[in-house]
């Protein structure tokens, strides 16, 4: 039991909160696809992350549980890649698959976000 309580995470309870939303473009175009990173802006807590549907919308998971910790999050964003084909509509521009140059952050509240929207640019 002492061992578990040095380990970071370990026999926690910390409360996850539904998080779902969209992610689009400027334009409102939805982006078709990719996954939403989450990151905690102070490095406490845990990352979270989810798969975008061909409609731009998303829910989060942090290791394995529906749901994100309330907290603040850096957000990147990671386009969907076909090996050997070109994506399809425009890409993502380069500075959102980085936590540290997206420019993107978001609060989780108690209680989660139903609709969170990520506006985004086309990188062409």
């Amino acid at each position: 039991m002492i061992a578990c309580l040095l380990l970071p995470g370990c026999g926690t309870t910390d409360r996850l909160w539904p998080v779902a939303g969209t992610v689009a473009f400027a334009d409102g175009r939805p982006l078709a696809g990719g996954v939403i990173e989450l990151k905690p802006v102070a490095n406490v807590g845990r990352s979270a992350r989810g798969a975008v549907g061909a409609d731009g919308r998303f829910s989060l998971d942090t290791a394995g549980r529906r749901g994100v910790g309330a907290g603040r999050y850096r957000v990147a964003i990671v386009p969907q890649l076909v090996v050997g084909h070109e994506p399809h509509g425009p890409g993502v521009a380069p500075r959102f698959t980085r936590f540290e140059t997206s420019g993107l952050e978001v609060e989780i509240p108690s209680g989660g976000i139903a609709d969170l929207t990520l506006t985004i640019e086309s990188g062409r």
